[in-house]
């Protein structure tokens, strides 16, 4: 028998439980915790007093006691309700495993509980389980009722999986069913923008701002639309409002700096805003960390080593900065430096992923190809088309002669290379290429190379899958007979690339570089592909070694000790395309000429649809 009937209970606890809410909503957590202990003392079976109790002392810090009057109530009454804040409760305090079933005990007692839907869906991107989050949403997105936050979340897990057009069309039907709202037309402005529709995305940016959205990540959207128009100075006054807003605002730090070192190829003008911002007593080291990105990519690596070596030895807690260290200090061929900044902070985030891949870079700098391959052998089982962590592990195998290295990197077998087909519309292969050379050269407007890309001393311009231009659209036609005969080819292998072919694929990004002499691609992988490629559109006379300007394959984008050569090559030849696995090392050698090098590359990802779309 419990302490209170039904109705006394109605009757005598009603005002308190509202008081109890009240106090939560004015953000008086003590007061309305002691509220509902009072309210619930001998009465540990009422569910619903249970459940006020436990939101009371999560909002008064109290996690472990807010879990346990959790319990209690889903215990007394386990209704959908109950089940989310306790899935909540134990998000917060990192039990992923028990928030999953508890929010997926929830859903099973109510497939449309919104709050539900919502927190598995965050725990799941959170976890990088993308596919997980879509399916956790499906079935409440699905009401004609369901709200802007739900729909957001499910968009963003469809952008996760590069659903770009699906993603587009919530995103869409959030501002149909909330015309009034900023936040949704900035929805649709960003999908926009990441997917290369940038003129659509102006104008959605635009609408945003005109339903009263002033924030910062509009501003930002806003200028990303207008570079990529080579709108230039417009998009530095859209960077410049994002800063003014959030001076510390790092993205819009970054695409600010990138405009100005791209247009100029001066450093010190691209840094103006970032250095004032770092002279503030507030300094974060995500900026410092930028800072250092810029100055190694104009090719001061030793400034950029000496800006952060101190801060991340005074601050080894701080992963990010150690880690960022460790690769300046390596690149300085200082390897026993750069490993002891990453063990420095090794013990600290045990759990890091980027811990645990700097720490694998490191062993290799030194020579332990031995303990590299341990860890990477070890974050794969955990991250199993991870192409970063799949190239470190063949580094390790060939520094320690393991014969996997040429299962994994089967050259005749993994790389293709053929013509070009003649896209509808053109006479000859040659004709269409001449077309192709003046559009993408009227297209290339930078001086100098981006940030975070392989290309040094060129321009580079992308998201060309997106391009409504006659003459671009017909490449990826003409490029689709050789994409499936190298379907064909590479069919039915064991190694991670054709372990995910099944002959058909959609478009991840597409880009043209123009090199001019002395121009080349540090080697590197690409980490969101699963096959890359290379198709040369306009090629100089070269000079220097006899690879100059060709295709290099095997060659470390990491130091490693002993360092490795290239091990295969690709000669470019004008139309040609080359494909291979997104997780090879690959890069070029500068080459000596009076004419320019343009190609146009893109990434594929393995997709359950048609190859018909570029966009898909």
């Amino acid at each position: 028998m419990t302490s209170l009937t039904e109705s006394s209970r109605s009757a005598a606890a009603s005002a308190a439980l509202q008081r109890v809410r009240m106090l939560l909503a004015g953000r008086q957590a003590q007061e309305g915790r002691r509220v509902a202990e009072q309210l619930l003392a001998g009465d540990v079976d009422w569910a619903e007093g249970q459940h006020l109790l436990g939101l009371a002392r999560r909002a008064a810090g109290d996690a472990a006691g807010a879990e346990a009057a959790l319990v209690a109530a889903v215990r007394a009454d386990p209704q959908a309700g109950y089940h989310a804040a306790l899935a909540e409760t134990l998000a917060a305090r990192g039990e992923d495993a028990g928030a999953e079933t508890a929010f997926t005990r929830a859903l099973e007692l109510d497939m449309s509980h919104e709050a539900a839907a919502i927190g598995l869906a965050e725990l799941f991107l959170r976890l990088g389980r993308v596919e997980a989050a879509i399916e956790a949403t499906a079935a409440a997105v699905a009401s004609p009722n369901a709200s802007h936050a739900l729909l957001a979340i499910h968009a963003r897990a469809l952008k996760g999986a590069r659903r770009w057009d699906e993603a587009l069309g919530i995103y869409q039907r959030a501002v149909r069913l909330h015309p009034s709202s900023g936040l949704a037309e900035h929805n649709v402005a960003s999908t926009l923008a990441d997917i290369g529709r940038f003129s659509e995305a102006e104008d959605a940016a635009l609408r945003a701002q005109a339903k009263g959205l002033d924030a910062p990540e509009t501003w930002l959207v806003l200028g990303r639309s207008l570079m990529n128009q080579n709108s230039f100075e417009a998009a530095e006054a859209a960077f410049a409002q994002a800063l003014r807003r959030r001076p510390h605002y790092l993205e819009a730090h970054r695409d600010s700096a990138q405009l100005l070192w791209m247009r100029t190829g001066d450093i010190g003008a691209a840094t103006v805003a970032l250095d004032r911002t770092l002279a503030s007593p507030a300094v974060q080291a995500d900026l410092l960390i930028l800072k250092a990105d810029l100055l190694s990519s104009a090719g001061e690596v030793q400034a950029a080593y000496d800006l952060l070596r101190r801060p991340a030895q005074n601050a080894p807690e701080i992963v990010q900065l150690s880690v960022a260290a460790a690769r300046l200090a390596a690149l300085l061929g200082c390897p026993e430096a750069a490993l002891a900044h990453v063990e420095a902070t090794a013990g600290r985030a045990p759990r890091d992923p980027n811990v645990a891949l700097a720490l694998c870079e490191a062993w290799l700098g030194v020579g332990d190809a031995k303990a590299a391959a341990a860890q990477a052998e070890r974050l794969l089982r955990i991250k199993p088309h991870d192409q970063a962590l799949i190239a470190y592990l063949l580094t390790c195998w060939r520094l320690l002669s393991d014969g996997r290295y040429y299962d994994w990197t089967d050259y005749d077998r993994l790389t293709s290379v053929d013509a070009l087909e003649t896209p509808a519309g053109w006479a000859s292969l040659d004709r269409y290429l001449d077309d192709l050379e003046a559009t993408l050269e009227a297209r290339h407007a930078f001086r100098t190379h981006p940030l975070g890309q392989s290309v040094r001393h060129g321009s580079q311009i992308s998201h060309l899958n997106a391009s409504a231009e006659p003459v671009i659209k017909a490449f990826f036609d003409a490029a689709k007979g050789p994409i499936l005969r190298f379907l064909a080819q590479s069919s039915g292998g064991a190694d991670p690339m054709s372990s995910r072919n099944r002959g058909r694929y959609g478009f991840d990004g597409a880009w043209s570089v123009r090199l001019p002499a002395g121009g080349f691609h540090r080697s590197h992988i690409h980490p969101e592909g699963w096959i890359s490629s290379a198709c040369y559109i306009a090629l100089p006379g070269t000079g220097g070694d006899e690879h100059a300007g060709w295709l290099q394959f095997g060659e470390p984008g990491i130091p490693t000790r002993p360092g490795l050569a290239p091990d295969h090559f690709i000669k470019p030849e004008r139309g040609l395309l080359a494909l291979f696995p997104a997780y090879l090392w690959h890069g070029t050698r500068p080459f000596s000429s009076d004419r320019h090098r343009l190609t146009l590359a893109f990434d594929l990802t393995p997709s359950p649809r048609a190859p018909a779309d570029p966009q898909a």
